[in-house]
């Protein structure tokens, strides 16, 4: 039995690849089964907050090139990582292109909403009554409810845009919701398609099909009305429906990437009361070294006064540790062998030897 778990942990390799794209608890367990889903892999674990997967594998059939492949082919992005860079490098090229996903939602979600804004102006003639195909008004809600308050006072201030052709209008929504759709939501179509593939659906699911049929239907109006008036169909458009689907939800994905951004901020500056370095007795004598080289196991010494650089337990000594960073208690926590201790707090009047468990 032993000589099998030993044969096991000689085969078995371990690699944390990140992976950007994923924005839903779906879009996680795409990514989980298809490293799950990889010859070789024994389990995969995805955290949808740090945009990683944490693969365990045996390398006698598959390496991690294949492993990234399967991670890129499922529709999300992924890369070898680095061998050179440390925990603190890949923390701050994380935060980096979080940051740059960040400028780019903004960037992606203003203009929508813009172009979302003006495509509504613009379809007011078209769902006007004065159409005889709109007799009645508008089916659509919305433009029901922005002709209700809007129609009057845009009449009155763009009066051109109502002595305009039908289909000009037409064409100009066309060209409108094919830039939000063909920029601005393009990630959207490529991810549903390849959830598609792997007969799996998410929220890119849900938003390709609300804007893609919204935009197929009313394409469809447009080039060929009479299909619909042979029909006895109004013949409405929905253009500005598919601008406003895709508009919002990068709307709403770039608040989630602004308060991911300050948790991020919130965490790193956390993680700035841990020492630059850590004093670890090395033999029969205590040295100074960089917090970045500190091993689990490794005998860390704290004196009083510092601040303790890593999670371990109390090897020996004995000292009250101010815990508040982390419990907001004012009172120190008086700790002795065998007791718990995490990093970045402060140590006391006591010295203490400590058991390096999580660096």
């Amino acid at each position: 039995m032993n000589a099998a778990a030993h044969e096991k942990r000689e085969t078995e390799a371990t690699v944390t690849l990140p992976v950007e794209g994923m924005t839903c608890a779906a879009c996680q367990s795409a990514v989980q089964d298809a490293l799950s889903g990889v010859r070789g892999v024994r389990a995969a674990s995805v955290n949808l907050i740090t945009k990683n997967a944490t693969v365990h594998f045996d390398p006698a059939f598959v390496d991690v090139a294949a492993l990234v492949e399967a991670v890129n082919d499922s529709g999300y992005d992924s890369h070898l990582p680095d061998p050179n860079e440390g925990a603190i490098a890949a923390q701050e090229a994380l935060e980096a292109s979080q940051e740059a996903h960040a400028r780019d939602l903004r960037r992606k979600s203003s203009v929508s909403l813009v172009i979302a804004a003006v495509a509504m102006i613009v379809s007011m003639p078209l769902m006007a009554p004065a159409h005889g195909a709109h007799a009645h008004g508008p089916v659509d809600p919305i433009m029901a409810l922005a002709m209700r308050w809007l129609d009057a006072p845009l009449r009155a201030t763009l009066p051109f845009l109502y002595e305009l052709p039908p289909r000009a209008l037409a064409f100009a929504l066309l060209g409108m919701t094919a830039v939000v759709l063909g920029w601005a939501g393009r990630h959207f179509f490529v991810r549903a398609w390849a959830s598609a593939r792997h007969r799996k659906a998410d929220m890119n699911t849900l938003v390709a099909l609300g804007a893609g049929a919204a935009t197929l239907y009313s394409l469809a109006a447009t080039l060929a009305p009479g299909l619909f008036e042979r029909a006895g169909l109004r013949v409405d458009a929905y253009y500005e429906a598919a601008i406003f689907i895709v508009a919002l939800v990068l709307f709403g994905n770039a608040l989630e990437a602004r308060a991911r951004s300050r948790t991020t901020h919130a965490l790193r500056a956390l993680a700035a009361l841990q020492p630059k370095t850590a004093r670890v007795v090395r033999g029969d004598a205590e040295i100074d070294v960089p917090l970045a080289e500190v091993k689990k196991g490794d005998v860390v010494v704290v004196r009083p006064g510092e601040r303790l650089p890593v999670d371990g337990r109390v090897l020996s000594g004995a000292s009250a540790v101010d815990e508040a960073m982390l419990t907001g208690e004012p009172m120190p926590v008086e700790k002795a062998e065998g007791a718990s201790v995490y990093g970045g707090t402060m140590n006391g009047r006591g010295a203490l030897r400590v058991t390096a468990e999580a660096v």
